[in-house]
């Protein structure tokens, strides 16, 4: 009780703990309602560039309530997938999330198609777009000011991965036909929940320290519906970002946190439930039911005189899907696996609503129980860094990218190497020749 009063006053007296602001959610839900509402008039298809906590959100919710309208989450730069956007521009809206406004990957995608929007549709192209940044003096902020691409405002206190729940993902929601304000109302009541005495996200951050303390550090998330396997891949960043941690909130190394596995059921109980059954005893089970599936499939009675056609003949699709998830439980739990489970009624907009607010407030108290800070990753930075000075074509960086692919040598001991290697970034100078040649012993 203590650690949610303490949670609720610093969010209700100091402003933290951005995510559990339901005032600006639900302004913000109400007004991408009206400004989707618009953009339906005239678009078919919505197209969602970002990457992160600017995408997953999306996928998340997207995938678990599919609406009558196109939406399209770009969430990577591989060349052999990216769109070529070669037909159906005047239908098609573009919304690019960069929290930081400098987000390598969502500047490419930015890039790509506004040259395209500009080559296709002439002047207007600049109707088919829209940026939410939080950043103004950022290089994307700038650009769309000088190009006169509206901006939309996104919280600076609010973290990436925590910010579907505001212009990011609202607006989506919206475009597909679906209810923004029911997905607010079904948060604001898990909100309450999980900051009241009996809260079940405190319940559950407390199994997640239990089983950290235990050694049980991958925590497999299980959910038996294909709707709710983007739900599961959210899951997996908010998870890992937050928690995952070299210091602790003194700055005392401590090197913690949970290894997020996402399962699907039942599927992967033909793939990693012999390691779960069998192999190292470190992993906790989250599994994920679904009462109401959203179609009735009906398996037809027929050779009853086999005992495993009769036992299945005549179910629904769901009700086997929930006995496959309580029977792997079972096993688990026998097997000593300790095993917890999130039970939903129907995907709605409520429930999805709850569920989402319900593991942000997971989160939150999980980061009080670890002391550490849930809200930042700063361990993502060095990565960027590295990523930039690889891409630069002057200056000292170059030196510093000779550096880093001379660090990459492979080694022949144990590289397999098949087929052409890849060209080294243009600008890594004379490291191009010395990282080709090694690759050319393997």
């Amino acid at each position: 009780a203590g650690l949610v009063r303490e949670v609720r006053e610093e969010h209700t007296r100091q402003g933290l703990h951005a995510h559990l602001d339901l005032a600006r959610i639900e302004r913000e839900a109400r007004s991408c309602f009206h400004r989707a509402h618009a953009l339906r008039e005239r678009f078919f298809t919505f197209v969602q560039c970002g990457i992160g906590g600017s995408a997953l959100g999306n996928v998340a919710v997207h995938t678990a309530l599919p609406g009558n309208r196109s939406v399209l989450v770009l969430d990577n730069l591989d060349p052999d997938s990216f769109p070529t956007f070669a037909q159906g521009l005047d239908r098609t809206f573009f919304h690019v999330v960069s929290k930081s406004g400098e987000t390598l990957e969502t500047l490419a995608q930015f890039l790509i198609v506004t040259e395209v929007l500009e080559g296709a549709l002439g002047p207007r192209w600049r109707e088919h777009i829209v940026v939410t940044t939080s950043r103004r003096d950022s290089a994307l902020a700038q650009v769309c000011e000088q190009q006169g691409i509206e901006m939309l405002s996104l919280e600076p206190r609010l973290g990436g991965r925590f910010s579907y729940m505001s212009p990011v993902g609202l607006l989506s929601l919206a475009f597909a036909g679906r209810d923004p304000m029911a997905l607010v109302r079904g948060a604001r009541a898990a909100a309450e929940r999980c900051l009241s005495e009996r809260s079940p996200a405190l319940a559950y951050a407390l199994l997640l320290q239990r089983m950290l303390e235990a050694g049980r550090r991958i925590a497999v998330f299980w959910p038996y519906s294909e709707r709710l396997w983007g739900l599961a891949l959210w899951w997996r960043q908010l998870l890992a970002e937050s928690l995952g941690k070299r210091c602790d909130l003194e700055g005392n190394e401590v090197r913690l946190g949970p290894c997020p596995y996402p399962a699907l059921g039942a599927s992967d109980q033909h793939s990693v439930h012999q390691l779960f059954m069998e192999g190292p005893d470190d992993k906790w089970f989250t599994f994920v039911e679904l009462a109401h599936y959203q179609r009735r499939v009906r398996v037809p009675e027929r050779y009853g005189e086999h005992p495993s056609f009769a036992r299945i003949g005549g179910r629904e699709l769901g009700e086997i899907m929930r006995a496959e998830l309580r029977g792997t439980r079972h096993a688990l739990e026998q097997a000593g696996r300790p095993c917890a489970a999130l039970r939903l009624g129907r995907l709605d907009e409520e429930t999805v609503g709850a569920l989402l607010m319900t593991l942000e407030c997971v989160i939150t108290f999980a980061g009080k129980l670890l002391h550490v800070d849930p809200y930042d990753q700063p361990g993502v930075e060095a990565g960027k860094r590295a990523t930039r000075a690889l891409l630069e074509r002057e200056g000292e960086a170059v030196t510093e990218a000779q550096r880093i692919l001379s660090a990459l040598a492979p080694d022949p001991g144990w590289v397999f190497a098949a087929g052409a290697e890849p060209q080294p970034p243009a600008g890594a100078g004379g490291a191009e020749a010395e990282s080709g040649q090694a690759a050319g012993r393997d």
